[in-house]
């Protein structure tokens, strides 16, 4: 075949105008352009086709799968418990946390008859099964790395001062309306719940108490009364469980006793948030980060 100067010219012409395709690059290379995109145009790009579903797995999960929130309620455990059973999602699962909040004692959404989710919060109580599922779902993360256990994270996060950036399971399914906002006296009690004990319960079930990192969060609002939310003289506590608590929030008004002594027992913790306490409490040496918050979402490092 043969072709003139004009032929030729007309050739490479087009050829410099055939359009570039992305997924002729290497998958690490697309994967790293998605990764640029902000959260918006990742979700439609994986929309496109299923080039760039696949391609964009990485980014999309690492992004919105690191985290999740629950709460003691059968229906967000169930959603946790099928997160964590996703052959593709469950990998990329990094942080779970695990609230005190609970429908009809916390958490009073508008429009809503609680006395029906009061009553199933009670009988996964009764029956153990929130602690069987706990495990189940802990075991199953295998990229978990740290369980955070607060009172707030699910739906007072922005009042109580948690940056709850996680997905909530099963809020959708409870409830969509948001809570008005409520004063210490609504939560009497806010901190003392059995979440803690449970979900280091649920651990040692799982075979990971020595595996995973903590993060812990105390909220209480009565000067008058000493309180423990468990046992830290314990062994479970003093040889095990204290070793992997990396960071405490402290937002509360109680006696600090019981606080300082939770402290003193640990071996790397790395920072510590107070709020709403002016008493003085003796820190372990090595504490990297003390902050003192001013308000519920303004900290001050020190």
């Amino acid at each position: 075949m043969v072709l003139t100067r004009a032929g030729a010219g007309a050739a490479r012409s087009n050829k410099v105008k055939a359009p570039f395709r992305i997924l002729d690059l290497p998958p690490k290379i697309v994967g790293n352009i998605f990764e640029e995109l902000d959260d918006d145009d990742l979700i439609c790009v994986r929309q496109v086709f299923r080039a760039f579903e696949a391609h964009s797995s990485t980014p999309y999960g690492s992004r919105f799968f690191d985290h999740f929130i629950a709460i003691l309620h059968p229906t967000s455990l169930a959603v946790l418990l099928e997160i964590s059973r996703h052959s593709v999602w469950s990998k990329f699962v990094r942080k779970v946390t695990i609230s005190g909040e609970l429908i009809g004692v916390t958490i009073f959404p508008e429009h809503i008859d609680v006395q029906p989710h009061v009553a199933l919060q009670k009988s996964v109580e009764n029956s153990g099964m929130d602690v069987l599922v706990l495990a189940e779902a802990f075991r199953a993360l295998t990229s978990l790395d740290i369980v955070r256990i607060d009172v707030a994270s699910f739906d007072a996060a922005g009042y109580h001062g948690c940056y709850a950036d996680g997905i909530k399971c099963g809020r959708v399914h409870m409830f969509q309306e948001e809570v008005g906002d409520r004063s210490w006296e609504d939560y009497p009690d806010l901190g003392n719940t059995r979440v803690y004990r449970l979900v280091f319960q649920a651990l040692q079930r799982a075979g990971m108490q020595q595996n995973i990192k903590r993060s812990l969060q105390f909220c209480y609002m009565n000067d008058n009364q000493e309180i423990s939310f468990f046992d830290v003289q314990s062994p479970p506590w003093t040889n095990v469980y204290s070793q992997s608590l990396r960071d405490v929030t402290y937002i509360a008004s109680f006696n600090t006793g019981w606080m300082e002594k939770l402290l003193q027992s640990t071996t790397d913790i790395r920072e510590v948030y107070f709020h709403e306490n002016h008493e003085f409490i003796t820190f372990p040496v090595g504490t990297d980060t003390i902050h003192l918050m001013a308000n519920a979402l303004s900290p001050q490092s020190c």
